[in-house]
């Protein structure tokens, strides 16, 4: 599937998404350009963080809306599929709002976290804050491609990181 042909949204988890989380957290390809490498996550642990990520609300799916499987599919108001292809959090350190973004590893390179990041900012906890910060890994080049497509600025490196900022100026909708 091309990115013509599938629509990108975004939905806050539930409790159903805890196994999608942890699946995507602990890919190996994931884990490369993590600050908290855990491969060895245990199951429990995740499921304690997992609550408090959607108490906070700081949890997001990203769904995939496929077009047509079929000549019946075109028929009006039959409902597309829509699957989870990656997940969106948002932490606060007490003051800044920090994005993380995870892909399945089978929908990468379709721009599809260019395109759920489009979305982001408006998902973003309380708007609690004018900037949304990204930390990425220098070598991670396709998330780094992601994020300033999505309008994010490297505002500084960080040794192997860079900080990436989105700013949200009020009265606009720029990159939403």
């Amino acid at each position: 599937m091309n990115e013509q042909d599938s629509t990108v949204t975004i939905r806050p988890a539930t409790d159903a998404d805890a196994v999608l989380f942890w699946r995507l957290w602990t890919d190996i390809e994931t884990q490369r350009f993590t600050n908290t490498p855990r491969l060895d996550l245990p199951w429990e642990e995740h499921l304690h963080w997992f609550a408090r990520q959607i108490d906070g609300g700081g949890a997001f799916v990203i769904e995939e809306e496929e077009g047509p499987v079929d000549d019946y599919s075109v028929l009006p108001g039959l409902p597309c599929v829509k699957r989870p292809v990656g997940i969106v959090r948002f932490d606060d350190d007490g003051g800044d709002l920090w994005v993380s973004i995870v892909l399945d590893p089978a929908t990468r390179g379709r721009h599809i976290g260019r395109r759920a990041l489009n979305q982001v900012a408006v998902l973003s906890p309380g708007r609690r804050t004018p900037g949304i910060w990204a930390r990425i890994h220098r070598l991670n080049a396709p998330s780094i491609r992601a994020f300033e497509a999505a309008g994010y600025v490297c505002d500084r490196a960080d040794g192997v990181w860079l900080i990436y900022v989105w700013r949200h100026t009020p009265g606009t909708r720029e990159h939403l």
